[in-house]
């Protein structure tokens, strides 16, 4: 089997690891979101529907800021370093909404408010997970 993957793929001695890793680290970026989607869907339901624009209008300044200020950070540390960082940052970040959306009760005005913050956050983490993810393999594999 991995020969003939080996023969499919043109890999070298040694890069069937590595393209293996890589489809595992892909996958479970992408089960992550289709699992927080769902998530972020319902959770925006809880302000109403007549917020939707404005939680569009925050997800759109808050995707414009975290480019700058993630665009500095790059430009700061180094390359993997960064990549560390960000997908700790958005770890630490899920760890924080599951532990808050433990102590406040459903439908209060700290719920809607922590609701209305996932759902951008969410849009955020979409923009920097993947594009992070792609940037890291783009410079793991070569032509």
């Amino acid at each position: 089997m991995q020969t003939l993957i080996y023969k499919l793929f043109s890999l070298k001695e040694g890069e069937f690891k590595i393209l293996a890793l890589s489809c595992g680290f892909i996958f479970m970026l992408f089960s992550s979101y289709a699992i927080l989607r769902p998530m972020r869907d319902a959770l925006e339901l809880e302000g109403g529907q007549e917020e939707l624009k404005w939680l569009f209008l925050a997800t759109f300044i808050s995707c414009i800021l975290a480019s700058l200020l993630l665009m500095w950070l790059s430009g700061r540390i180094k390359r993997r370093f960064y990549t560390d960082c960000v997908f700790i940052f958005f770890a630490l970040n899920l760890l924080i909404f599951y532990a808050l959306m433990q102590v406040f009760a459903p439908h209060t005005p700290k719920f809607i408010w922590l609701s209305c913050v996932f759902y951008v956050w969410i849009s955020v983490f979409n923009l920097f997970a993947f594009s992070s993810a792609w940037s890291l393999l783009a410079d793991v594999f070569s032509k």
